[in-house]
């Protein structure tokens, strides 16, 4: 992967009064600008105000997929319930097109058409760590929905946590979703031979980074 940047970056510098852009991502072949205090999904997103920290943080959410989604899957927000009040979440997976990245993880089993909490960490125990060492990047799987990989996949590489404890059956990784590294709103469908993007990052300085895949789409 390869960290690519329009010349200059992109700033904003909005005119008193005025809007500051704080996101950008591509839907459908479109670059969508997110304005600060806008009606965008990172924002509204409400946390806990009581967590004492980023990893504690959580939603409440609504699984209507039409199937369970286990411990430790890692999720999107996908919709709104506005009978529940409640995030709409599906399965992330790192597909080459129309990649639908990790926001949050599971810390509990949700069935289809039921309530629960999605947070931003989690510790998955009784894995098989035994090809990794302590501390390797953990990867969101392209080939199982909602699930990790400690292979980097070809296309839209989200690091989703690190690897705590090695072991071939007692391993533990720790999952750590963070949006602001990795997007969660980038939806890339490139042409064949066209590089997907991989992520868009909005960098302290207010610069928006583009990131491409070095390979490009079969």
């Amino acid at each position: 992967m390869s960290g690519i940047t329009p010349a200059g970056g992109i700033k904003s510098i909005p005119p008193i009064g005025g809007k500051r852009i704080i996101n950008m991502h591509v839907l459908d072949g479109q670059v969508i600008v997110e304005y600060d205090e806008g009606n965008m999904a990172i924002q509204t997103l409400v946390l806990d105000p009581g967590a004492q920290g980023l990893e504690d943080q959580f939603i409440n959410v609504r699984n209507e997929t039409g199937g369970g989604l286990a411990i430790g899957d890692l999720v999107y927000v996908s919709g709104w319930d506005e009978v529940t009040s409640r995030w709409l979440i599906d399965a992330a997976q790192a597909l080459a097109i129309g990649a639908n990245l990790a926001q949050f993880v599971l810390r509990s089993a949700i069935a289809d058409g039921t309530d629960g909490q999605a947070h931003k960490s989690h510790r998955l125990t009784d894995q098989d760590t035994s090809s990794a060492a302590v501390g390797d990047p953990v990867y969101l799987s392209d080939s199982v929905a909602g699930g990790f990989t400690l292979v980097a996949p070809s296309f839209s590489r989200q690091v989703v946590g690190r690897v705590a404890i090695i072991n071939a059956v007692t391993g533990e990784v720790e999952l750590f979703v963070q949006a602001e590294t990795d997007s969660g709103f980038v939806r890339s469908e490139p042409g064949s031979g066209d590089h997907p993007v991989r992520s868009i990052n909005r960098l302290a300085d207010g610069t928006v980074e583009i990131e491409y895949d070095d390979v490009a789409a079969p």
